[in-house]
C-alpha cells in the first residue's frame, strides 16, 4: 500500500498538449492578438485594417462576431478577460511608435473603456481569488529598472511589491500561479540567453528557474500549477516563436508546436485544455529603388525572400538568412555565403569597409549563447567576439574603422567599443535623454562619423504621457544630445542621408509605411516614397547614393485553437 501511494505521487507530471487538434478561428490575416474567455466559449481579438485597430468578440460555438471597441488609429495589445468573464482588459498605445501603453477595462459586451493604469509594459494577470491584478512597469520612475505592481481589478490601490534592474526581466509577460508564485521571462547570464523568474508574493523571494538556449517571450501557468506554457524562440526552431511546456518544479522543457509558423502570443482557458494562439506567417521582400524613391523597383531580389535584415557592402548586399550571412550582387545574379552556422542565428549584419571587416550579432555560437556582436574579415573568415553583453544589437562601424557603436539590453545610452580586440565597452557620452528611454534599437551614424541620430521616448513624470524625440548627438562635444521634433507618425529610428544634411525615417499612415526626409536646417520635410500598401521593416541607402534598398511586406496573422485530446 505504501509503495502504491509513493508511486502515485512520485509519477512525473503529464505534459499537456502532447496530442491536440488545431482549428482556425479567423482567416482574414488581420488578427494581431487574441484571448480566450475563462469558460472557453469566447475569443476577444484585435483586428487591424488600414491603420485602424478594433476589438471583436467571437462566440466559438456559433461563430458569431460582435464588435466591442470601434476602429481607431492606435495599437492594442494584450487583450484579456477578467477571471469571472464580465470584463475585458487591453492596452492601448499612447504614440505611433508603440513603446508606451495604458491599460483599459470595459464591460465584456461593450461599454465605455476606463483607464485602470498608466504606462503598463506587460499583460495583466490575476491572483487565484481574482481580487488582485498584477502587471509590470519599466523605466518609471527610475530609468533602467522595472517594478512589479499590484492593484485592485479597477486599478485602485496600486502598490509596488518588487523593484529591480531590467536585466532581471523582459517586462512583457507575467503570470500568477494557482498559489503564490509569479513567473516572468528574465535574461540569464552564463548558461543561457533567457530563463524564467519565479517570485513568491508572500515571502518576496526571487529566484531563477528553467534556463533556456533561446528567448522566452510569454509565460502562462497551467491551472493545476504543474508547469507553464511558454512562447519561445529557440535555435532549433530557426528563431521562429513556438509553443512549449516547462514542468514545475523540474524545469524540464517539452516543445508543443514544431512548424514553420510563428506563435508570438497565446491565451489559456481556465481548465487548461484549450489554447487560443496567434499564428503568423511573414511575407517580406527586398527590392531596390532609385535614390529618388521611385515607386516601381528597378530590381527585385527574388533570392532574398527569407531575409531578416541586410546591409550594403559596396555595390553588393549582405543578407541575414537564418544561420547564414550571404553576399549578393545588386542584380541578384551571384551570391557567396560568408557565415554558415546551422547551430546558431546571425542578424544585424553591417559592413566595415575601412577595417576590411563585417560585424554582426551572433546568437548561439560556440560556448556563448547570448546575442553578442562579432567581427569577421570581409570574406567571413576569422570571427572574433567584440562585445560581451546579454543582448547587443545594431552594430555600426565608424567611417575610420576604429569604433563599433551598438545598442545593448538595459542600457539607456548607446554603447561603443574599439573594434580592436581586448578593449572594454563604454557608454556614448550625451546619448542618455532625461526622462527618456530608447525608442528603437536602430540608430544612425553620420557619413563623417561625427554625429549620432537616435529615437527616444520621453516620458512626462507627472502625467505619464509620452512623446517621440530624435536625439542628435555631437560625439566629440561631450554635451547632451539636441532633441528634434519628428513627424508624429514616425515609426522607427532615423537614418542620415548620404550628404549628412537630413534624416530619413519611415512614417506609418493608415497602416502603410513610407519614407520621410527631414532636413536638419529647419526646412520643411517631405515624403520620398509613394507606397500605397504594406509596411517597411528596414531601408538603407547605397554607398554611391544611387539606390535605396527597402525590405517591405506584411504579416498574415490569424487565431487558431489548440485543443488537447486524450493520449
Amino acid at each position: 500500500a505504501g509503495w502504491g501511494v509513493y508511486s502515485f505521487f512520485a509519477r512525473p507530471n503529464a505534459v499537456p498538449f502532447q496530442n491536440f487538434t488545431i482549428t482556425p478561428v479567423t482567416s482574414s490575416g488581420d488578427t494581431t492578438a487574441a484571448a480566450i474567455s475563462p469558460d472557453g466559449k469566447y475569443i476577444l481579438s484585435v483586428k487591424s485594417d488600414a491603420g485602424e485597430e478594433s476589438l471583436w468578440l467571437r462566440n466559438i460555438p456559433t461563430g458569431s462576431d460582435t464588435q466591442v471597441i470601434a476602429p481607431a488609429e492606435t495599437s492594442y495589445r494584450n487583450p484579456a478577460f477578467s477571471p469571472d468573464g464580465n470584463y475585458i482588459y487591453f492596452k492601448r498605445a499612447t504614440s505611433n511608435i508603440t513603446t508606451s501603453y495604458d491599460l483599459f477595462r470595459a464591460p465584456v459586451l461593450g461599454g465605455t473603456p476606463q483607464v485602470v493604469a498608466r504606462d503598463v509594459d506587460s499583460n495583466v494577470t490575476f491572483s487565484p481569488d481574482a481580487k488582485t491584478m498584477v502587471y509590470l512597469r519599466a523605466n518609471d520612475p527610475e530609468v533602467g529598472k522595472f517594478r512589479i505592481l499590484t492593484a485592485a481589478p479597477d486599478g485602485s490601490n496600486e502598490t509596488t511589491i518588487y523593484s529591480g534592474p531590467l536585466t532581471e526581466s523582459s517586462v512583457f509577460s507575467v503570470s500568477w500561479s494557482p498559489g503564490d508564485l509569479l513567473a516572468w521571462p528574465r535574461p540569464a547570464s552564463g548558461a543561457s540567453f533567457n530563463a524564467i523568474a519565479l517570485f513568491d508574493v508572500s515571502s518576496k523571494d526571487l529566484r531563477g528557474f528553467a534556463p533556456f538556449g533561446g528567448k522566452v517571450d510569454q509565460v502562462a501557468w497551467m491551472p493545476d500549477g504543474n508547469g507553464l506554457v511558454i512562447a519561445d524562440e529557440t535555435l532549433q526552431s530557426g528563431a521562429r516563436t513556438q509553443l512549449g511546456f516547462v514542468s514545475y518544479p523540474s524545469g524540464k522543457f517539452t516543445p508543443l508546436t514544431r512548424d514553420t509558423n510563428n506563435y508570438p502570443s497565446f491565451s489559456l482557458s481556465s481548465d487548461g485544455k484549450t489554447i487560443a494562439a496567434v499564428q503568423q506567417v511573414r511575407d517580406f521582400h527586398l527590392a531596390l529603388l532609385s535614390s529618388a524613391g521611385a515607386q516601381i523597383p528597378a530590381v527585385a531580389l527574388a533570392t532574398a525572400q527569407d531575409i531578416s535584415s541586410y546591409s550594403w557592402d559596396g555595390n553588393d548586399l549582405l543578407l541575414n538568412k537564418g544561420s547564414d550571412i550571404v553576399r549578393v550582387s545588386s542584380d541578384g545574379q551571384s551570391s557567396t555565403t560568408l557565415i554558415h552556422d546551422p547551430g546558431a542565428i546571425v542578424f544585424s549584419v553591417n559592413s566595415c569597409p575601412a577595417a576590411h571587416a563585417i560585424v554582426f550579432t551572433w546568437l548561439g555560437h560556440g560556448a556563448n549563447p547570448n546575442p553578442t556582436i562579432w567581427r569577421a574579415g570581409a570574406d567571413g573568415t576569422n570571427p572574433v567576439q567584440v562585445t560581451h553583453g546579454q543582448l547587443d544589437l545594431s552594430p555600426i562601424c565608424s567611417p575610420d574603422g576604429k569604433w563599433l557603436y551598438y545598442s545593448a539590453l538595459g542600457q539607456m545610452t548607446l554603447m561603443r567599443v574599439p573594434l580592436a580586440k581586448g578593449s572594454p565597452a563604454e557608454a556614448v557620452a550625451g546619448s542618455a535623454v532625461p526622462n527618456g528611454i530608447p525608442g528603437s534599437p536602430d540608430f544612425s551614424l553620420s557619413p563623417d562619423g561625427k554625429e549620432l541620430a537616435f529615437l527616444a521616448t520621453v516620458v512626462n513624470p507627472a502625467t505619464k504621457q509620452t512623446r517621440q524625440e530624435i536625439g542628435l548627438l555631437d560625439i566629440n562635444a561631450g554635451k547632451p544630445a539636441r532633441l528634434l521634433d519628428p513627424d508624429p507618425r514616425i515609426a522607427d529610428g532615423p537614418i542620415f542621408t548620404l550628404d549628412g544634411k537630413a534624416l530619413s525615417y519611415k512614417i506609418r499612415e493608415k497602416g502603410v509605411d513610407n519614407i520621410w526626409i527631414q532636413p536638419l536646417d529647419g526646412k520643411p520635410g517631405h515624403q520620398l516614397t509613394k507606397f500605397t500598401s504594406e509596411q517597411i521593416q528596414e531601408f538603407q541607402w547605397s554607398p554611391d547614393g544611387k539606390s535605396l534598398a527597402v525590405l517591405r511586406g506584411h504579416i498574415n496573422s490569424n487565431v487558431v485553437l489548440l485543443q488537447a485530446t486524450n493520449p
